[in-house]
């Protein structure tokens, strides 16, 4: 045989070899994706896309600001990372949507995380936007997706500032008083938090917005795109391939527990400086059977001082979950429409919510049921 059919069959054989690495590659990232799904993207991100590239969360439908890390962009509306349509008033914060009549006294201002602000579902199937349907009063929602229970506290203060709240209701997830009140960076973006000083006050470290450029890493800009890859980076070198990443998370080391007492304080003075009226905790679930919150110690703290002030209340609403799910299926409660992602309330999640808040403020003459002909629902504190 001579040189040139050898040659000939070495390119071949080199072809063929290079077209069934790439073809099992290929195979395994598929099958990868199909086992292990990826987290949900934004509208608009095409299948392959760079696993690490934070820039494609970033939607425009939120804002920088110095003492929150991130709030609700006013005046906006637009498609979230799930899908769902979301629309924000002058504030920030989300729209209800409700078309009725509505008495703008008493005011209510829901605070919360996603499970409040409502991801998933549209504005009209959030638990304030049927709270609000069901009293006929106006609750805003103020819920952002992401926050722990400091950046509550600064958003409810800034809240308060512009508008004459007479209920508020602060809806907390476990994560709320846990991880993200000691979190400094979520998702690769700069958070604020608490701290105790010496003095015993609660002190706010703001953040700046990072203008730094950085130098390129062009391994994690080719083989970013390769979910196999990242799946391994993630597991075996996580703090090269994650940091300033969407996956990145960075945490200090306090005690957690002790801040949140303090910041339950801080909400406990509105109410002493009569800034508002009445304030309701929430104890919100995240998951089927989740009573993470029941005998927490933050909460026995909350209990304990709801019960030395009447107009402090805690609303255990993981117990009437947990007895709901007891006989129906959790899909009756949670939305498992997106894969990979284990869901937040559906519409009738967020409607047993709302219904037991609204059993709850009228049981406890929050709201009074006395109501005349064409008037809605009073608060006793008008």
């Amino acid at each position: 045989m001579s040189n040139l059919s050898k040659n000939k069959i070495s390119w071949v054989n080199v072809f063929i070899l290079t077209i069934s690495i790439v073809s099992s590659l290929f195979v395994v990232e598929i099958l990868s994706r199909f086992i292990i799904p990826p987290p949900p993207t934004p509208q608009g991100v095409p299948y392959f896309y760079n696993f690490i590239d934070k820039e494609i969360y970033k939607l425009g439908l939120m804002n920088f600001h110095e003492e929150l890390g991130w709030v609700s962009k006013p005046d906006t509306r637009g498609y979230s990372l799930f899908g769902e349509f979301q629309s924000f008033d002058s504030m920030g914060n989300r729209n209800n949507d409700n078309y009725i009549p509505l008495k703008e006294k008493p005011l209510i201002l829901a605070i919360g995380d996603s499970y409040t602000f409502g991801s998933e579902i549209n504005n009209n199937e959030t638990w304030p936007s049927q709270l609000e349907n069901s009293l006929g009063i106006k609750v805003i929602n103020g819920g952002v997706g992401g926050y722990g229970f400091g950046q509550m506290l600064t958003r409810t203060k800034g809240l308060l500032e512009e508008l004459p709240v007479d209920i508020l209701i602060v809806a907390i997830t476990k994560p709320v008083i846990d991880t993200r009140v000691k979190q400094i960076v979520r998702h690769g973006i700069p958070k604020p938090y608490y701290s105790i000083q010496k003095s015993g006050n609660l002190v706010l470290h703001k953040v700046s917005q990072n203008v730094t450029v950085k130098k390129q890493d062009f391994f994690k800009y080719i083989f970013g795109y390769s979910y196999t890859l990242h799946l391994m980076m993630s597991k075996f070198y996580p703090s090269y391939w994650l940091a300033d990443s969407i996956y990145d998370m960075q945490y200090l080391d306090i005690n957690e527990v002790e801040i949140s007492y303090k910041i339950f304080d801080e909400f406990e003075k509105l109410v002493k400086r009569n800034i508002i009226q009445h304030f309701v905790l929430a104890l919100l679930p995240t998951s089927a059977g989740d009573v993470s919150l029941r005998q927490h110690p933050v909460s026995i703290y909350a209990k304990t001082m709801a019960e030395k002030n009447d107009r402090i209340y805690v609303v255990d609403i993981q117990l009437i979950f947990s007895q709901k799910q007891n006989n129906q299926p959790i899909r009756n409660f949670f939305n498992d429409t997106t894969v990979g992602y284990h869901g937040h309330y559906n519409k009738e999640g967020a409607k047993l919510v709302a219904e037991t808040l609204t059993s709850y403020l009228y049981e406890n003459k929050i709201i009074s049921m006395t109501r005349k002909r064409g008037e809605k629902f009073k608060s006793l504190s008008e």
